[in-house]
């Protein structure tokens, strides 16, 4: 069985374990002259060449990384490349790749002196991050991402994410973490120590197929390291997990262990049989596609697969379908189109995969036009409110509280308790 050697995919098992540990205190603490002077980085080219980001510039540098365009990048695999709005896709990664590890928690942590942050690891991760054509992550971008956070929490203190716990690991007691339910730092695993989404691995290690390894990588003939193998080699799982050259156009391969050469992809195999898989050459421009291996991966970078292999276009240029265009926009009359924000009308026409407004906005069909997501004592949309609000009975709500009737009534709890027996009761913690 083949297992995934790219340095993203080679990390996507527990990935949790390897951000936030300890021994990462800032030498320099204020001190402006120290580690060659702070570079407060506010574009994305500053992050190519930035020596610190001091903690109050870091979400501007995290918005840098993630949602600037890279011109050099192909095929909307990053989300500065996805999005046409740059406040789209900060929703996308506020909601999706900072909330789940609590990074706005512990940037709160830093702000009581309960969390240590290190710009120079910080300058290190975000540049990984930003030079990155892939969604990466905090957790995946490189070795210095681990260790941005470290806590002042003991070992038996009470935490919610690994950053908080000077022993450089959470271990939750009801995952995922929930802050009404909490769990108990604990100490980071040396290497060879077994890591999961609540045991953190040691200084210079990471979490890899549920085991702390070093962070590095493995040259050609060597064993893959724990961020898989160098740049044009791939991890052959069939050799004992050697880092090896790709594979000839045409040759077997196994699908997604990136094994094939430049400009192709493991293919379902042709002829009589058609079994097994073979590196075979990206569709090109309009020629008949399959989507095989995803919408993006069979046609050539800068095209997506809708039956033919079509030009991904940005807004205004011309189009023939909404995959075309930005994740925030659609293909209207022939051209790409933002979708339209609140107040702006909304219709099956401006739809792209069913999304008809820019989120977080949301199409109210008594008016027809789109829509702030309702909140508290509000009529849902569609069935959805704003963050926070559940949609009960037809309306918004944060549910019944602590004691107060929940299900008999046809009510849901807020968030932190269950519906035990009628009764909204805390979370138990096991």
């Amino acid at each position: 069985m083949s297992r995934p050697s790219r340095r993203v995919r080679a990390l996507a098992v527990s990935a949790l374990a390897c951000v936030l540990l300890p021994g990462c205190g800032d030498p320099c603490g204020d001190d402006p002259n120290c580690g060659a002077g702070i570079e407060v980085v506010s574009n994305y080219s500053g992050l190519g060449s930035c020596k610190t980001v001091p903690v109050a510039s870091f979400m501007d540098a995290v918005w840098d990384a993630w949602c600037k365009p890279n011109s050099d990048c192909v095929g909307r695999l990053r989300p500065g490349d996805r999005f046409s709005d740059p406040e789209v896709c900060r929703l996308y990664v506020r909601q999706n790749l900072l909330a789940p590890y609590g990074i706005e928690t512990l940037l709160a942590g830093v702000e009581s002196g309960t969390v240590l942050y290190n710009k120079k690891r910080a300058c290190s991760c975000l540049a990984a991050v930003a030079a990155s054509c892939e969604e990466t992550s905090l957790l995946l971008a490189d070795a210095s991402c681990n260790g941005i956070f470290s806590g002042t929490g003991n070992i038996g203190s009470a935490c919610s994410y690994h950053g908080q716990c000077s022993g450089g690991s959470c271990r939750a007691s009801l995952p995922p973490f929930s802050p009404s339910c909490p769990g108990t730092c604990w100490s980071a695993a040396d290497e060879g120590g077994s890591c999961d989404a609540s045991q953190a691995c040691g200084p210079g290690l990471i979490c890899r197929f549920a085991e702390c390894v070093k962070a590095d990588v493995g040259d050609k003939d060597e064993a893959c390291g724990g961020l898989g193998c160098a740049e044009g080699l791939y991890c052959d799982w069939s050799a004992g997990g050697t880092c090896k050259a790709p594979l000839a156009s045409g040759a077997e391969c196994s699908l997604d262990d990136g094994s094939c050469p430049p400009g192709h992809y493991c293919a379902p195999a042709a002829g009589p049989t058609g079994k097994g898989r073979v590196c075979a050459t990206f569709y090109g421009a309009d020629q008949v596609c399959q989507m095989d291996a995803g919408p993006l991966q069979t046609c050539a970078p800068g095209h997506v697969c809708v039956g033919t292999c079509l030009t991904l276009a940005d807004l205004g240029e011309a189009c023939s379908h909404s995959a075309q265009c930005h994740h925030d926009a659609a293909c209207v009359a022939g051209t790409c189109a933002a979708l339209p924000g609140p107040g702006s009308a909304c219709s099956a026409e401006t739809a792209l995969g069913g999304q008809l407004c820019k989120p977080p906005a949301l199409c109210d069909p008594t008016t027809g036009k789109c829509a702030n997501p309702p909140g508290e004592g509000k009529d849902c949309v569609k069935g959805q409110c704003a963050p926070g609000f559940g949609c009960v009975n037809g309306g918004c709500t944060t549910g019944p509280q602590h004691g107060q009737p929940c299900a008999s009534a046809g009510k849901l709890c807020a968030d932190g308790h269950l519906c035990i027996a009628g009764t909204c009761e805390k979370e138990v913690c096991e």
